[in-house]
């Protein structure tokens, strides 16, 4: 019975309250007698229409001040009501009871007024109603309670009367206090008539060209008096349209007082044309007022980051910095976006800009600025230019090194890290343990110096090889001793873990096809059978101790299957010492060229020369692993066996038409270039056979100049140069040494040397050599792709077969017989 009564009880409250437009999202707010209560005096009052163009806020609103119901009545019946406004009005009263607090002739006329926002009239009613406020008043009022609204710590309730009446006035909602409005502090202060003068009389003048910060006011409000005096002053021999721009100036550079006091001075002593460009930037501003130590400069002409960096200078001091940015001034405009001493953090923090010179000047215009990265490395506070300059020329890896040799003098810092960094030979992606170990290392002698004293036995051992041992040194001194080759502490280095029960390294070496990591990993790509490297296993070791599975290894990475078993099959040679047999197999010469060669010409070829005049060595290469090297040897090249662009080319340099030369100083390697027996004509032609065709009688004439010029002359061809360490001087002398043996070499061939255009700066007219134009042919390579550099980069089989034209160097007497002797 009893719950027949409460669904009887329900069913007449939604009825009720759907008859009043009472929403039905109350019932989870209020209670049902609260809601019954209301609808039935809306419905008693027959008000449910208005009702329901209220919203639901509002309406919730009517649940707490019911007595509001007869004022709603009168309301509606008024010629000025307004639903959306009404019920915006209500949706913000809040706890306030509006029947009660207010005579309905005050929520008439607010509501009446479109000059008060709906939401912000019991504000109004509450602070404001017995305030006579202009029309202008009321419009700023109502902008100075959304600046009002942005603070977190006070509201309007926490202002006296005297400090809300502050919201009537445009400064309360203009840009110049937007910050500062937000200090409970500052309303307080601002009831002090001067201040609140001086306050006034800024922002009316500036509004939203500044905004005033914490500093600043503070300023302001301690020397209220001798401010409001000095600014008067000043601004009367100021032209008034430039009163704002000086104004921003004056604020931005915070010496509020000092510079008022110069100013009353310095502008009486100077024409109407300076007082106006002064207040350009703040540049000139801060040059006129300390004295023009940027007279003559052209500020104009800046970035916003060089005009702070030249205001830093100026409020520091740096009269060094800007004297010589004065009598450099192009140098210093050529700095841009991202540049080293644009960075604040560097003239701020690291680098005492007062110590530089015209030249340090000149090389910061191509100098970035530090990533974020290595300024957290960075914490010995003030560096010098050559240690900035290094740190924002190499990888973070070196910045953390040299940070590592703390003890010694900052010369002999750099002369260390410029020999690490010369020779790039730190590992990549070395740990924070390797670079304190290879620091402590250093910190005792260079790299250099392990090299030529602890390390002077072992052979070809390249900077990074050293480094390697030096980072591991404590586990491997014991070894160090027996090793003799690069290649050696390579295998050392990598398997350092497996050989610590091995007594000495010539029992490690004993056993290096069954210790070494890498050749493990290389023939589980390769697959070269047990029984085939036990029948070979000399070659075998002489494979791995040349360092052979460690640059297949890396060779490999990523490589198709198409490369794998091109490298198994010269790996293969090699290690049964048959690779000479591959590479020059059968007739694959004359197949590569296109072209029938005599058996002692391709003799001639296959045998390499060698001649030495101190200090060089210059001789003919075509071992596998030598060539592989040659993107690492003399530097990191396209052609890297590592990671090289193109080397997915480097196995055609064992086509048999193909080889290397090196050269020599003082047994140090500074030298090569690829040759090429190949073939080449000065006629245009696309390489393929052209058939019969009928004869050409107007070319009859032509004869046999005409004939020899469609000539296929066999060719020796010297590529580009690759250098390393040696002078221009030096590296003339090598090409004109190279040059004399490669004459030497195609006149045994009876072949025509030519040369990469690439070797026109080496002044060889003195050699008799002259620059034309010329039909290369590019050979069919075993290898499907290779790299030529002095005609476009990568070929593929698509190019194979055809001629290049270009222009090369020619022996003066090939291109004009008549000028041979």
């Amino acid at each position: 019975m009893r719950f027949c009564e409460t669904i009887l009880k329900h069913i007449m409250l939604r009825t009720e309250m759907e008859k009043a437009c009472v929403p039905d999202s109350l019932l989870k707010d209020y209670k049902e007698e609260e809601l019954q209560d209301l609808s039935r005096k809306i419905n008693q009052m027959e008000v449910g229409e208005q009702i329901g163009k209220l919203g639901e806020e509002a309406a919730s609103y009517l649940v707490r001040d019911q007595g509001f119901l007869s004022c709603l009545v009168r309301l509606s019946k008024e010629e000025c009501y307004n639903p959306v406004r009404t019920s915006s009005f209500l949706s913000s009263a809040g706890d306030a009871i509006l029947s009660e607090d207010y005579a309905y002739e005050e929520l008439l006329s607010a509501l009446a007024d479109d000059q008060i926002e709906p939401d912000r009239i019991c504000i109004y009613l509450k602070y404001f109603r017995s305030v006579p406020l202009t029309e202008e008043e009321k419009g700023h009022l109502m902008m100075g309670l959304y600046t009002l609204d942005e603070c977190d710590t006070f509201s309007i309730g926490d202002l006296t009367d005297r400090e809300r009446r502050l919201l009537t006035e445009p400064m309360m909602s203009s840009n110049f206090l937007k910050k500062m409005a937000k200090e409970r502090s500052f309303w307080k202060r601002l009831l002090d008539p001067g201040y609140h003068g001086l306050i006034k009389g800024l922002s009316d003048s500036l509004k939203w060209r500044a905004c005033l910060m914490q500093r600043q006011e503070k300023v302001l409000w301690d020397h209220k008096e001798a401010i409001s005096t000095g600014l008067s002053e000043v601004l009367k021999r100021i032209p008034p349209e430039e009163a704002v721009t000086f104004l921003v100036q004056w604020l931005d550079n915070e010496a509020l007082v000092y510079d008022l006091n110069r100013l009353k001075h310095l502008l009486l002593k100077v024409s109407a044309d300076k007082k106006l460009s002064f207040m350009k930037n703040r540049v000139s501003y801060l040059s006129f007022l300390y004295g023009d130590v940027l007279e003559g400069v052209n500020v104009e002409l800046l970035s916003e980051d060089q005009n702070n960096l030249l205001v830093y200078a100026i409020t520091h001091k740096k009269k060094h910095f800007l004297s010589v940015v004065r009598e450099n001034f192009r140098d210093f405009t050529y700095f841009g976006w991202h540049n080293l001493l644009l960075d604040r953090d560097t003239y701020e923090r690291f680098l005492n800009i007062n110590t530089l010179n015209p030249r340090n000047l000149r090389e910061c215009a191509r100098l970035y600025a530090l990533s974020d990265d290595k300024k957290q490395v960075l914490t010995w506070g003030q560096y010098t230019f050559e240690e900035i300059r290094l740190f924002a020329t190499n990888d973070i890896f070196y910045i953390k090194l040299y940070h590592r040799l703390a003890d010694l003098k900052m010369d002999d810092r750099l002369r260390v890290i410029r020999e690490i960094i010369g020779k790039k030979c730190l590992l990549e992606g070395m740990t924070e343990e390797q670079l304190d170990k290879l620091g402590m290392m250093l910190k005792e002698k260079p790299v250099s110096r392990w090299m030529e004293t602890e390390l002077k036995h072992v052979e070809s051992l390249s900077y990074q090889q050293a480094v390697s041992l030096l980072c591991v040194w404590d586990e491997a001194e014991r070894f160090i001793p027996e090793i003799r080759t690069g290649y050696h502490a390579d295998f050392l280095v990598y398997n350092l873990e497996k050989l610590q029960d091995i007594p000495d390294f010539k029992t490690a070496k004993e056993q290096m096809p069954e210790i070494d990591g890498r050749w493990k990993q290389l023939n589980g790509v390769l697959k070269i059978g047990e029984d085939f490297l036990f029948k070979n296993r000399e070659g075998f070791m002489r494979f791995l101790c040349e360092g052979g599975a460690e640059i297949f290894h890396a060779f490999l990475s990523g490589a198709l299957e198409s490369e794998r078993e091109k490298a198994k099959r010269l790996c293969a040679a090699e290690i049964a010492g048959r690779f000479r047999e591959v590479k020059y197999y059968k007739n694959d010469l004359e197949r590569e060229i296109a072209l029938h060669l005599p058996a002692e010409t391709q003799q001639v070829w296959m045998k390499n020369m060698e001649v030495k005049r101190k200090p060089m060595r210059l001789w003919e290469e075509d071992r596998l692993l030598p060539i592989m090297q040659i993107g690492e040897v003399l530097g990191h090249t396209c052609l890297s066996y590592r990671d090289g662009k193109y080397k997915s080319c480097l196995l055609s340099c064992f086509d048999a038409n193909k080889k290397v030369i090196y050269l020599s100083m003082e047994g140090t390697l500074v030298f090569r270039a690829i040759i090429r027996l190949t073939k080449g004509t000065f006629y245009r032609t696309n390489g393929k056979r052209q058939g019969l065709q009928f004869a050409d009688l107007t070319q009859e004439d032509a004869g046999e100049e005409a004939a020899n010029d469609r000539k296929e002359y066999l060719t020796l061809f010297l590529e580009r140069p690759y250098f390393k360490g040696v002078s221009e001087e030096k590296e003339k002398e090598a090409v004109w040494f190279a040059v004399e043996m490669l004459k030497k070499k195609a006149k045994q061939l009876q072949a025509e040397l030519v040369l990469s255009d690439a070797y026109k700066k080496f002044a060889l007219e003195e050699k008799q050599f002259i620059r034309a134009k010329y039909y290369m042919y590019i050979s069919e390579s075993k290898n499907g792709e290779q790299y030529l550099d002095s005609l476009g980069g990568m070929a593929g089989a698509r190019q194979e077969g055809s001629y290049e034209e270009g222009y090369f160097l020619f022996q003066e007497s090939f291109v004009n017989p008549r000028t041979e002797k």
